[in-house]
């Protein structure tokens, strides 16, 4: 689930709070140095998004101390 808080674009994945650092195409990373390229940058995970024929690789950090409230109208970060 992608949402917007002040700029930043933040994920919920794995009941984990995360912020798009940097969003890549694929393409420009060679195969074999995406972990490389995510320990450089600092980043926790990177998830793969799909768009029409383009591959987009999305290197996010996690928010370690943010506390999820999912209300049944909008999702609210403290």
């Amino acid at each position: 689930m992608l949402h917007t808080l002040r700029g930043f674009e933040l994920i919920t994945y794995q009941d984990k709070l995360y912020y798009v650092f940097r969003k890549v195409n694929k393409n420009s990373i060679k195969d074999g140095h995406i972990n490389d390229v995510k320990e450089f940058w600092r980043c926790d995970i990177v998830l793969k998004k799909r768009n029409n024929e383009d591959d987009m690789l999305l290197f996010l950090v996690e928010i370690p101390d943010a506390i999820i409230i999912e209300d049944q109208e909008k999702t609210e970060t403290i």
